[in-house]
């Protein structure tokens, strides 16, 4: 999550993706995926992660408050009832909005 939080939203996805590809089964990393996806703009596919990560964990709290936010954030449209909608799917791709994140993961990590 930390590549994310830093806007490294692209290399962020492959890791969740690399993680999800490992083990199917992890609610974490679909909550987490749903996040790069809010962060971008992407909502529906973020409603889908969260879905996902609430039918391997019913009692996810985190995951159940973000997927209502999304769903309330695509239902609140403006006066013409379409605002919402084009925002979300005119939203740039994930390596548009990307920043240089070589820096940030450059150097080596501590170990604990």
């Amino acid at each position: 999550m930390e590549l994310a939080a830093t806007g490294c939203y692209e290399e962020a996805m492959r890791n969740f993706d690399i993680a999800l590809e490992l083990r199917s089964d992890f609610p974490e990393a679909l909550y987490s995926r749903g996040g790069v996806y809010i962060a971008t703009g992407h909502y529906e596919e973020a409603i889908g992660n969260y879905e996902r990560a609430l039918k391997l964990r019913p009692d996810f709290p985190d995951a159940f408050r973000n997927r209502e936010m999304v769903v309330e954030r695509l239902s609140a449209v403006g006066p013409t009832g379409k605002e919402t909608v084009v925002h979300y799917r005119d939203a740039p791709s994930l390596s548009q909005m990307t920043k240089t994140c070589s820096a940030a993961t450059s150097y080596p990590r501590s170990r604990p």
